[in-house]
């Protein structure tokens, strides 16, 4: 049998230990919270693996539980990633509680392609934090100046605005003079 190397745990727990932090104690988390804390100690990779597989199981129960990512695992490093995932759970969170769901619902709607509406407030929220993944990505991918290097200060990302865009007419007329 092959087990699961200390990589791969701590790359698919943490996620998980993200989903803990923002749900209500109840017998089946704490006892996910145990689970990960035995894999954390385990004396070898087969014994992860073990684990690995309770806390998926108890974890099928529950409709919010993070889903194990399938296919080539992320390029950006362990810290990263752990940060774009806190930024993005804490936004999810923010955004449902701003209050005020009705009138978001009834004036902000998705991108035009997209089209419709908004299902609830949940959705509203996932979709901006989903935004806010894909900016902290960008900023970190950034060519040929990074203007975000992973880190957080205050549990705020030290990110770098983009620079802005010239309009059309300023490019026109620059292209023009040349």
């Amino acid at each position: 049998m092959t087990g699961m190397k200390q990589e791969n745990w701590i790359r698919n727990t943490n996620p998980i230990r993200d989903w803990l932090n923002n749900q209500e104690e109840t017998m089946k988390t704490i006892t996910i919270a145990n689970t990960i804390q035995l894999g954390d100690s385990a004396e070898n990779d087969e014994m992860r693996s073990v684990y690995w597989t309770a806390i998926r199981n108890m974890g099928k129960g529950c409709d919010t539980f993070p889903q194990s990512t399938i296919g080539k695992p992320s390029t950006l490093p362990q810290g990263v990633q752990d940060a774009v995932r806190s930024v993005k759970n804490r936004l999810v969170r923010a955004f449902v509680e701003v209050g005020e769901a009705d009138l978001i619902l009834a004036t902000i709607f998705p991108h035009g392609r997209t089209g419709g509406s908004y299902e609830d407030i949940e959705a509203f929220a996932e979709a901006m934090a989903d935004k806010a993944e894909s900016a902290l990505v960008s900023a970190y991918k950034a060519k040929p100046e990074q203007r975000w290097n992973g880190e957080m200060v205050d549990d705020l990302p030290t990110m770098t605005p983009p620079p802005v865009k010239a309009k059309k007419a300023e490019v026109s007329e620059v292209s023009e003079e040349e």
